[in-house]
């Protein structure tokens, strides 16, 4: 990353701190630090602080060319949930937001990504077809799935005398299923999610605000009552963007700024609630951003943290990003998300298994609230014999 743009001011606390980032830089400002300072009384009894910050815009480093795909996809889907803010008015409340009509909500939703899917500038991606005609049971080997795709010292390690069998990947995945998936059924949500206080947590780009509201959408879909919760305030957009998945959910959204804030928040909802807490993106040496998700997970008391990260990620990134955590919180589940971007989906196998952690949710698309899956056995080994779009 490198800052296009900086500035530094001075705040009396961190709201003002935020509002001011958004008046100054717009929705693409960052707090890129905060400090706390006092400042000199003529009583010395009266502690006084004041806050200064830096803040700018940052331009990510080039990517692969998915990312910039990502980003307009992004735009757009935000735009397509903005529109469907007067149909979502028109559904008449919380019960009939639920069942077919959340259905016809997701159609809508699916119909207009698509149409931004098919424009030029999506060029041949975007989830069309990613991966290679189907293969025979027989045929397809952990091996054949694994070897390139991380260090061979790494794979030997983690994967150990199946790699050398060269066994079959259905017979592998039903070797390692006990232990390999949050959810011990095949597609219980709240097996996957491990409670009613969820936290995700996960490098930046990699789709985790998106996956909430999908997760929020499944828990709408069965009944149960949800409260989003974004602690997000390094970026502005960030905020804006889950605010809207909110609205056309119809579930309550609380923004904080501290963890302290919290314990007020979640005493005001029923303890049945399903609290799904947003955290900032962040690259593996922001130590302000990770203490700063510490803080939350302290005061938060999660049942569950889920890491979520990008299919397409590198092995040394998915490395770099899950020690940089796992520092910080304790980890429990894994979330692969763009698992349709990549010719073969051999992370759902090495991701888990290099983590220690069980694989909770699999997201293979753009579309909310449709492109997420409860991750189990069948569904990861069909990944592999069918491809993706044939099991989505």
């Amino acid at each position: 990353m490198r800052i296009v743009k900086e500035i530094e001011f001075e705040a009396k606390t961190e709201k003002e701190a935020f509002d001011k980032v958004r008046q100054r830089l717009g929705s693409d400002g960052v707090i890129l630090s905060i400090q706390t300072v006092k400042v000199p009384f003529f009583l010395p009894f009266l502690k006084k602080t004041k806050l200064v910050v830096r803040a700018g815009i940052v331009e990510e480093e080039k990517k692969p060319s998915y990312s910039s795909v990502d980003r307009e996809l992004e735009r757009k889907q935000i735009e397509v949930f903005k529109a469907l803010l007067e149909f979502k008015g028109n559904l008449g409340g919380k019960e009939k937001i639920r069942g077919r009509t959340l259905e016809e909500l997701a159609e809508n939703v699916e119909d207009e990504v698509e149409i931004a899917l098919s424009q030029p500038s999506f060029g041949s991606k975007g989830g069309r077809d990613p991966f290679p005609p189907k293969k025979q049971e027989s045929s397809l080997r952990l091996k054949e799935v694994l070897e390139g795709e991380i260090p061979t010292s790494v794979l030997s390690h983690i994967f150990g005398e199946a790699l050398e069998e060269d066994v079959p990947i259905s017979l592998w995945m039903n070797r390692e299923k006990e232990g390999f998936f949050m959810s011990k059924g095949e597609g219980s949500l709240m097996e996957a999610l491990g409670g009613r206080k969820i936290m995700i947590v996960g490098p930046t780009g990699v789709g985790k605000t998106t996956t909430i509201a999908k997760i929020a959408a499944l828990a709408i879909q069965e009944g149960l009552p949800v409260v989003l919760l974004s602690s997000d305030n390094y970026r502005v957009a960030a905020v804006e963007q889950i605010r809207t998945y909110a609205r056309v959910l119809n579930v309550p959204l609380e923004v904080i700024n501290t963890g302290s804030e919290l314990v007020p928040i979640l005493r005001n909802y029923p303890e049945e609630s399903l609290f799904i807490m947003d955290t900032a993106g962040h690259g593996f040496r922001e130590s302000d951003r990770l203490s700063h998700i510490k803080g939350v997970y302290e005061h938060f008391v999660p049942d569950k943290v889920h890491i979520a990260v990008s299919a397409t990620m590198k092995f040394q990134d998915v490395k770099l990003a899950f020690e940089s955590v796992r520092t910080h919180v304790a980890i429990d589940g894994v979330i692969l998300t763009k698992v349709d971007e990549t010719q073969m989906p051999s992370s759902l196998l090495w991701v888990p298994k290099f983590m220690g952690v069980p694989l909770s949710f699999v997201t293979t698309g753009q579309n909310v609230p449709r492109d997420i899956h409860v991750a189990s056995c069948d569904f990861v080994t069909s990944c592999f014999l069918a491809g993706v779009n044939s099991v989505v």
